[in-house]
């Protein structure tokens, strides 16, 4: 009898996931994928950053030495782009361009698929999925690498106040 009662309950448990949809997607590649999407959005240089979000309201450019190799220079463009509440670094040498740091703060910008200032924390976590840190109104993401930080700012009821997202270079 408890044979025909355990086959019966694992019947039943079968039953029940195989109707529940299936998400084999880790956290770090739902992470990936947002942050593709981010960048199909506003592109990964300066070019293509200027072209989504117009001509920024500010723009400075530093240079610098590697401290590992002395002959390895690199820039760092920031751009503001004022009313449309956007900040962005982008870091330049003379291979490539990198978007290195993008922040938020209106909900003009869209960030993975459908991510604003404004949207409701439940938003953030149905495209991301629970955070790899949460505190102090912060919800923070990062990819397996750990080079990708993504950061969400709530307000006291739980809305995007200001998002970003850094990559940081070794």
């Amino acid at each position: 009898m408890a044979c025909i009662v355990r086959y019966v309950l694992m019947g039943a448990l079968l039953a029940v996931f195989s109707v529940l949809p299936a998400s084999s997607e880790t956290s770090f590649e739902k992470v990936a994928r947002f942050m593709e999407r981010t960048i199909e959005r506003y592109g990964n240089m300066e070019a293509s950053l200027t072209e989504a979000l117009g001509a920024p309201s500010e723009r400075s450019v530093t240079k610098h030495t590697s401290p590992h190799d002395p002959n390895y220079t690199y820039e760092l463009v920031s751009m503001d782009f004022g009313p449309k509440g956007a900040q962005a670094v982008v870091y330049r040498d003379s291979d490539k361009e990198l978007l290195v740091n993008l922040v938020a703060t209106t909900p003009k910008l869209v960030f993975g698929k459908n991510v604003r200032v404004g949207s409701p924390k439940s938003a953030v976590i149905r495209e991301l999925g629970a955070p790899a840190e949460e505190r102090d109104n912060e919800m923070r993401y990062e990819d397996e690498s750990g080079y990708v930080d993504i950061v969400f700012r709530l307000d006291l009821g739980g809305t995007v106040r200001r998002m970003s997202f850094s990559v940081w270079m070794d």
